[in-house]
């Protein structure tokens, strides 16, 4: 009995060992800052909006045209008057119609980008981004990423909790 038990806690350490770092990362804690997120995929009418967050994970609510000032830069309310139209909280600087000319109707799969601040309020304190499409994690390797959203470019591997890692959205970083 307690070699089957040890052989199963081998076998279990073995598949954790194994987990790619982007995986793990995903795991780690963090607070949820920002997400984008593609609505109404495969339609005419897609368009994204976008959420950021608030130190008790409550979505940040104000009129349209107000900002927020942020440690990676100001965000800006755009109202949602049309499901094609970009809106929510976005990013001065990257005016959403900097976004590709891509196809629409060709991906039903939602993208959708989440941006977590780690070690917050620490001198380690970095940002960790994730890409989503559809019900996949898109492991930050290799080439940009172009979505409905912009292009997404890959950052460092988190080797460091006070850096960028995962994805962010171009422009974002200076890399």
């Amino acid at each position: 009995m307690a070699r089957a038990l040890t052989l199963i806690l081998v076998a279990a350490v073995g598949v954790f060992a194994a987990v790619p770092a982007f995986l793990a990362q995903s795991r780690e804690s963090g607070r949820l800052f920002y997400e984008m997120v593609v609505t109404n995929a495969g339609t005419r009418s897609a368009g994204w909006n976008g959420t950021l967050y608030d130190a008790n994970g409550a979505a940040i609510e104000i009129a349209p045209g107000a900002t927020v000032e942020t440690e990676i830069g100001t965000f800006a309310m755009h109202a949602c008057t049309t499901p094609w139209t970009p809106c929510g909280m976005l990013r001065q600087g990257v005016p959403p119609q900097d976004a590709p000319s891509i196809d629409v109707l060709t991906d039903t799969r939602a993208w959708e980008f989440r941006l977590y601040v780690i070690a917050e309020g620490s001198r380690s304190q970095g940002w960790r981004g994730e890409l989503r499409h559809g019900d996949e994690l898109v492991p930050p390797a290799g080439d940009a990423v172009e979505t409905i959203m912009g292009r997404f470019v890959p950052q460092g591997d988190g080797e460091f909790l006070w850096d960028w890692s995962g994805w962010a959205p171009d422009g974002w970083t200076g890399q």
